[in-house]
């Protein structure tokens, strides 16, 4: 009977649900019920906001749910207000459920800067990515025909802030209608290094690339303030100030907001301390997934929140669903990094290997990430037609 099957609820469609989802086997998807509740009726690509938000890319950031996801799940477009230790409360409803897998995804962190979140614009969404497409269409529209500069700023010189300066910078700079030195971009970062996570020598890469596409590197600059027409920073002990049009806010991340507004789940910057089965505290039957997860590696170490951690733990949740099913105990999950890599434009990118001392630069990595990496998941998630599409 449907009632007497086990009720499983995944929260949010990012890549640790849909993962999960996308590896279960039919037998494993028949043996439950079911539910996926998210507030939007697509997936879209993260990894792909920064080309979204410059205008190479739209509708093939995105895949329909309905056309994605198992027949046997069933999908709820609602939003998450709260979860509590038996039930899911969304806007519109609530859910019942005995094994709940929380994948929510992640909210922009301010860290307290005054006019941070009302005077810049943020891309941790596929609807936020298409308001900067818009906002810098409409700037280099009225500014430039009146011979006017538009200055822009990418607030953050982390992975997310240098691959979207590097694609915005070469995207102006290919524009032939734009007039020469009618645009200035600038990335600022508080740190005296962009893109922290990788070794001195891809990130002198990374910084020669972005001089190369015009890009003015602001690092050792700590934002203070951003205002509608500046943003204050301080510079090794100056107040320094930089004119700007447009900022866009990449300096930091947090888990979902339901985190916090969940008692139940004890958390810090809404992430959960995810046990070795990805559980949260106390709870056997709720797991933790993706950006609201805060897992640590082997040396102690936390893992970042990225795609590659969230699809690992997705697979990993679909090759115990046995063991959760049945009440049985599960194997600790297990991060196996196979490297990264980061776009600088449209055909160049950095990375490092699986072996982190194998380094890659130039338009390999690119293809890689492109062609296999990117492809992949496109092929995981829609199949071949969608595929195809990409």
């Amino acid at each position: 009977m449907e009632n007497d099957k086990l009720k499983i609820v995944v929260l949010g469609a990012g890549y640790a649900s849909l993962s999960f989802l996308k590896s279960l086997s039919h037998e494993m998807l028949k043996k439950a019920q079911i539910k996926l509740i998210t507030n939007n009726p697509y997936h879209y690509f993260s990894v792909l906001l920064h080309e979204v938000a410059v205008g190479n890319m739209d509708k093939n950031a995105t895949v329909e749910l309905k056309k994605a996801l198992p027949k046997e799940v069933e999908l709820v477009v609602d939003t998450v207000t709260e979860i509590k230790q038996n039930e899911v409360i969304t806007k519109n409803s609530s859910f019942g459920f005995d094994k709940l897998i929380v994948g929510l995804g992640f909210n922009s962190e301010f860290f307290n800067i005054k006019g941070a979140d009302t005077n810049s614009l943020t891309c941790g969404n596929y609807k936020e990515a298409l308001a900067i497409k818009e906002r810098i269409a409409s700037l280099l529209t009225t500014k430039t025909s009146k011979g006017e500069k538009v200055d822009i700023a990418i607030c953050g010189g982390g992975f997310s802030g240098v691959e979207l300066v590097s694609s915005l910078a070469q995207k102006v700079c290919e524009d032939k209608k734009l007039p020469k030195d009618s645009v200035n971009i600038y990335c600022i970062e508080a740190m005296p290094d962009i893109i922290a996570a990788f070794p001195k020598e891809l990130i002198n890469v990374a910084k020669k690339r972005l001089d190369e596409l015009g890009v003015i590197l602001k690092t050792d600059h700590k934002i203070l303030e951003i205002k509608q027409d500046s943003i204050t920073c301080d510079y090794k002990g100056s107040e320094v100030s930089i004119k700007t049009d447009l900022a866009i806010w990449l300096v930091g991340v947090k888990g979902n907001a339901v985190i916090g507004n969940s008692p139940i789940l004890e958390s810090a910057r809404n992430r959960v301390a995810v046990t070795k089965t990805l559980n949260a505290p106390r709870f056997n039957h709720i797991f933790i997934v993706g950006d609201c997860s805060f897992v640590k590696d082997d040396n102690d170490k936390p893992l970042p929140p990225t795609a590659q951690l969230a699809i690992q733990q997705g697979k990993y949740l679909a090759r115990e669903f046995t063991n959760i099913i049945e009440g049985k105990s599960l194997n600790e999950f297990k991060f196996i990094s196979k490297g990264m890599i980061c776009s600088l434009g449209e055909d160049f990118a950095i990375g490092v290997g699986a072996d982190p001392k194998k380094l890659y630069i130039g338009k390999g990595p690119m293809l890689l990430k492109r062609n296999i990496i990117e492809a992949y998941w496109r092929y995981k998630v829609g199949g071949m037609s969608r595929l195809l599409k990409g």
